[in-house]
């Protein structure tokens, strides 16, 4: 990759509900997903839908893929965090997971506990061996590191 250049790829694009019929299966059949890749290879993830299953797997299979992911979730309905349940870097001890949310009604450490609870799903954090910062944003700008600044708006 040419050290210039940054990679956006989109890996969910729907709302609401992933759909796997014929006519999504190449465009538009999981949730919201965005990859954005630095030219130094760092991941930033946009919003954890359904894409972020298919995103893991692939990331997995990379050479050299990144051991540490920045994710930003823009808002806590199902069709945005959803893919966290099945994101298979997760189960790497190597692999770093720094997710950044907004408080809501619970906290993101709140929220993903109680998506992980075992009526809903029988996989929970302890059984997850990556590094997991549930991070809790309250301002408008975030730096991941000397070259890399988020900016957002929070409401």
């Amino acid at each position: 990759m040419n050290d210039k250049f940054h990679k956006v790829k989109f890996w969910g694009t729907r709302g609401s509900f992933p759909s796997a019929r014929k006519d999504t299966v190449i465009y538009g059949g999981h949730t919201s997903c965005v990859e954005i890749r630095t030219s130094k290879n760092q991941l930033i993830i946009l919003d954890m839908g359904t894409g972020l299953l298919d995103l893991g797997n692939e990331l997995l299979k990379e050479k050299n893929y990144p051991t540490e992911a920045h994710v930003f979730v823009s808002h806590y309905h199902w069709d945005h965090i959803f893919g966290f349940l099945g994101f298979t870097p997760l189960f790497n001890p190597n692999f770093t997971f720094n997710m950044y949310g907004k408080k809501d009604v619970m906290t993101p450490k709140e929220i993903m506990d109680y998506i992980q609870n075992p009526t809903f799903w029988p996989v929970d954090m302890s059984m997850l061996n990556a590094k997991i910062n549930l991070n809790e944003i309250d301002q408008t700008k975030l730096y991941i590191d000397d070259n890399i600044k988020v900016t957002f708006t929070l409401h």
